[in-house]
């Protein structure tokens, strides 16, 4: 079995609609889905690519949380985040919509 190499894509997250969830509701459940997935394989560096400022600055920059239901996801998202192997490197990309036609197939 053959490495992987720098900048493969692994996981992809998915937050799927319906249920009366919004958009950023969707995202941070993608989030969190690509997260348990990736840090299975314990990983040495974790690029986290998303198009949603909101979340992206509410994980990575400790943006406040004002919203009951994405207080919830965010407080899942950095537990994993804060439990990840100790070598483990977290970063984050933000990607336009434009550029992220994937997510809204």
């Amino acid at each position: 079995m053959q490495p992987f190499s720098h900048g493969t894509e692994l996981i992809r997250g998915y937050g799927y609609g319906g249920m009366d969830r919004t958009t950023n509701e969707m995202e941070y459940t993608g989030l969190l889905e690509g997260l348990i997935w990736a840090l299975r394989l314990e990983p040495k560096h974790v690029n986290i690519c998303g198009d949603s400022k909101l979340v992206l600055r509410q994980v990575f920059e400790q943006s406040p949380v004002e919203d009951s239901k994405l207080a919830t996801l965010h407080a899942k998202v950095t537990a994993l985040m804060d439990e990840k192997p100790k070598d483990t490197i977290i970063t984050y990309s933000h990607v336009s919509r434009d550029d992220n036609r994937m997510a809204e197939l």
